[in-house]
C-alpha cells in the first residue's frame, strides 16, 4: 500500500494537479483488499466461471458487495479464462448477462474489446465481443444513467460481519459462505469487521450490525429470505434505492441453456 501511495503523489506531482487512481485489486481476494482505501476506483478481473454457466455467479456478486462495503466504484472484466471460454464457444448470451449482473449490483462490466484470453497449455489470446450484441446493453444503461446514478442496494434481511484479514488467514471460510450464499440467490450486505488491514469503520460497526435482524458471523447462520424474493429460481430480483427518488428494480433472468447459449 505505501508503494502505491508514493506512485500516486508522484503521479500527482509529474502532472500539477489531483490524479485519479485505480489499481488492479483482484476482488473479492481479500489480500486485494488492502490497497483499497488509497483507490478512486477499483479496476479487476472479477472471475465468472464461464465453464458452469451461471452455477457459480455468486463469486462475481460477492466482489461486487465487498466493493460496496468498501466504498468504492468497481470496473471489472471477467478473467481470462473467462474470455477463452466464450472464444471458444461462442458464448455471448452468457456474457449479456455478466453486463446486466454487473450493473443489477451497481458496479460494471468493461466492454470486451480486445479482452485477455488465457487457456493453461495454449496461453494468451484476445477476444474482440461483436458490438452489435453487445452494444444495446451499453447504450441502455448511457441513455437511462437516471436509473443507475447515485442508486444503492435496497438493505438486505442479512449482513455478514466480515473480517478480510482474518479470514484469509482463517482459511476463507465466510468468503466461501457469501458465494454460496450468493449463489443461491440470497442477498446480503457486507459490514467489515474492524481488521488488522485497517480497512472500514470501526467505530460506526455496531450501530451499523444493529440495523439488520440477523448477523452472519460464519458459515453456519441461514439469514432470512427477503421479502422481494422471487418464488421462482430462476428470476433473480435486487432492488436499489436512492433518496428522493422512485426505487429502481433490476429482474435478472438466469434460465440460462449453456448448451444452446440461450435464455
Amino acid at each position: 500500500a505505501r508503494n502505491v501511495r508514493e506512485l500516486h503523489a508522484l503521479a500527482e506531482e509529474v502532472a500539477g494537479r489531483p490524479v485519479t487512481l485505480s489499481a488492479n485489486a483482484w476482488i473479492p481476494l481479500p489480500p486485494h483488499m488492502v490497497v483499497t482505501p488509497l483507490l478512486t476506483y477499483i479496476v479487476c478481473e472479477v472471475h465468472q466461471h464461464a465453464g458452469k454457466g451461471l452455477a457459480h455467479s455468486g463469486n462475481a456478486v460477492t466482489a461486487y458487495r465487498l466493493a460496496d462495503a468498501l466504498g468504492k466504484p468497481l470496473a471489472a472484466t471477467a478473467a481470462g479464462t473467462d474470455w477463452a471460454f466464450v472464444a471458444a464457444h461462442k458464448a455471448e448470451q452468457l456474457v449479456t448477462y455478466w453486463i446486466a449482473q454487473a450493473y443489477a449490483c451497481g458496479q460494471r462490466l468493461m466492454s470486451p474489446s480486445r479482452a485477455w484470453c488465457y487457456t493453461p497449455g495454449t496461453g494468451t489470446s484476445f477476444y474482440a465481443g461483436p458490438t452489435e450484441v453487445y452494444a444495446p446493453f451499453y447504450r441502455f444503461v448511457r441513455r437511462h444513467a437516471a436509473l443507475f446514478d447515485g442508486y444503492r442496494a435496497a438493505r438486505a434481511p442479512a449482513a455478514v460481519l466480515f473480517d478480510p484479514a482474518g479470514d484469509f488467514f482463517g482459511g476463507g471460510r465466510l468468503l466461501g459462505r457469501m458465494s454460496a450464499l450468493a449463489d443461491a440467490g440470497i442477498p446480503f450486505d457486507v459490514i467489515l469487521a474492524p481488521n488488522a488491514w485497517g480497512l472500514g469503520d470501526p467505530a460506526s460497526v455496531a450501530a451499523r450490525c444493529a440495523a439488520y435482524p440477523t448477523i452472519i458471523r460464519d458459515e453456519r447462520t441461514l439469514p432470512p429470505a427477503p421479502a422481494w424474493r422471487s418464488a421462482n429460481p430462476d428470476v433473480w430480483v435486487l432492488p436499489r434505492i436512492k433518496p428522493g427518488a422512485l426505487p429502481v428494480v433490476h429482474v435478472l433472468n438466469r434460465a440460462y441453456d449453456q448448451a444452446s447459449d440461450r435464455f
